[in-house]
């Protein structure tokens, strides 16, 4: 049986990272952004006024020599955290290694951690066409709460209309019937019980 582990993210990962995304990502972020977001790793990434934001990334690896140790990294995710709340920037796992339950524990890593540092509010954005993804995430307490309509730029594989010039509901199209975007679903997951949100703002 194979074994997965979940770590977080060293600066020794970036080539192996930026593989993955080149690979595996159907709209990778780049070398660049994949390392930067490496190297602010617990870190500070922006500020808003007084606020500061902080970057969390965790990866899978699964054992491919158990004699000698050798690991393969197959999985991927990056977060942003600022104050109470938290958001899904990035997650991608192998093809070859899906429907191994690894996107589920990385999603739970990344949660569990937010509770534990009195993380309340947890957010995400999702392509309306990813049916699998939206299933996963609200099997982790996520919820609908909103759309941007024609958000992310359609891949060109699918930039192509019926017969009749009809198109998907995740599509908008131009004036020469060309599908261009797709609607980006909302979601968020409260971490903490009420109670407990209670209690945290009595103690500021």
């Amino acid at each position: 049986m194979t074994q997965y582990c979940i770590r977080p993210v060293h600066p020794s990962d970036v080539d192996y990272l930026i593989q993955l995304d080149q690979t595996e990502n159907p709209y990778p972020w780049g070398a660049n952004l994949v390392q930067q977001s490496i190297q602010q790793q617990g870190g500070l990434c922006a500020t808003n006024g007084l606020s500061a934001q902080k970057r969390y990334l965790w990866l899978a690896e699964k054992a491919t020599d158990k004699v000698n140790l050798k690991r393969e990294i197959c999985g991927f995710l990056c977060s942003s955290m600022m104050l109470d709340e938290t958001e899904l920037e990035l997650i991608l796992v192998a093809k070859s290694e899906r429907r191994q339950g690894i996107a589920q524990r990385l999603i739970e890593t990344w949660l569990n951690f937010a509770r534990q540092n009195a993380v309340s509010r947890a957010m995400l954005e999702v392509r309306s066409s990813n049916n699998g993804a939206i299933r996963l995430y609200q099997q982790q307490g996520f919820q609908q709460v909103g759309v941007r309509k024609n958000y992310y730029a359609m891949p060109s594989s699918t930039n192509a209309m019926t017969k009749e010039g009809a198109i998907t509901k995740e599509g908008a199209i131009t004036k020469e019937g060309a599908i261009t975007k797709e609607d980006a679903i909302l979601m968020t997951a409260q971490l903490l019980p009420l109670q407990s949100l209670n209690d945290q703002s009595l103690t500021y």
